[in-house]
């Protein structure tokens, strides 16, 4: 998982980090575009990941898909929709 946010999205940094992340891994590699529009993640480098927006809805997918991949483990879509709405809570004030 890349965060990808204004601050962020033009580092050299991210972009070493997510190389080393697909050298050493064959897992998929997502940027979560916070605070920034889905289509500038999409753009450059990125452009080649699994990008993900930060509406509700997507960040709802998304954890939803990460869950199923844990052996008996079934998504819970209010559980997971709160944990979301908390998560943008939490991050809206830290990205102003």
């Amino acid at each position: 998982m890349c965060l990808l946010t204004h601050h962020s999205i033009d580092r050299p940094w991210i972009l070493y980090e997510a190389g080393i992340a697909i050298g050493k891994s064959e897992t998929p590699l997502i940027g979560i575009a916070i605070g920034i529009p889905l289509n500038k993640a999409n753009n450059g480098p990125f452009a080649q990941f699994q990008n993900c927006a930060d509406d509700v809805d997507s960040l709802v997918k998304l954890v939803s898909a990460l869950v199923q991949k844990i052996p008996n483990a079934k998504p819970i879509e209010d559980v997971t929709k709160g944990q979301v709405y908390e998560f943008l809570k939490k991050i809206n004030p830290i990205l102003e």
